[in-house]
């Protein structure tokens, strides 16, 4: 019995155990945020916060902080904004070079399956390197800072 199934069962009343959670490079960090907004903000990966946070969420941590504190700033509100990442996992050992890269691949592919969804996009903010290389192919997120 998998974790979904055996909560459907305590749901039910019946006793059962559950298996344990899965480990942390294993949950998912869906996106948030409307499918017609007008900016999207793709980040690199999830985070310990990220995938801690009741329900999994992406940038609710210090870059999600910082990242609140800027879109004030500019007079955006982010929860018109629709929010990704590109690898939506922790990677393992908190390091994206530890992602095989067949898998990053496969997930970059997602991330471009969730972005066709997006009816009324006009801005997509790459937030870090991967994201930079995913959305553009360009590398080197320093020198393309504030380019469009």
């Amino acid at each position: 019995m998998n974790r979904l199934e055996a909560l459907i069962a305590l749901a039910r009343g019946e006793v059962v155990e559950l298996p344990p959670p899965p480990p942390q490079e294993e949950i998912l960090v869906p996106p948030s945020g409307p499918l017609d907004a007008f900016i999207a903000v793709i980040g690199e990966s999830a985070g310990v916060e990220e995938i801690e946070h009741n329900p999994p969420a992406p940038f609710v941590g210090k870059s999600g902080k910082l990242l609140r504190t800027w879109a004030r700033h500019a007079g955006i509100n982010l929860s018109t904004c629709y929010i990704d990442n590109t690898y939506p996992y922790l990677p393992p050992g908190k390091k994206l070079k530890n992602v095989p890269k067949e898998v990053l691949s496969t997930e970059i592919t997602k991330m471009y399956e969730r972005l066709m969804h997006l009816t009324q996009v006009r801005v997509i903010v790459a937030c870090g390197n991967l994201s930079l290389s995913a959305l553009t192919g360009f590398e080197g997120i320093s020198k393309h800072r504030g380019s469009i």
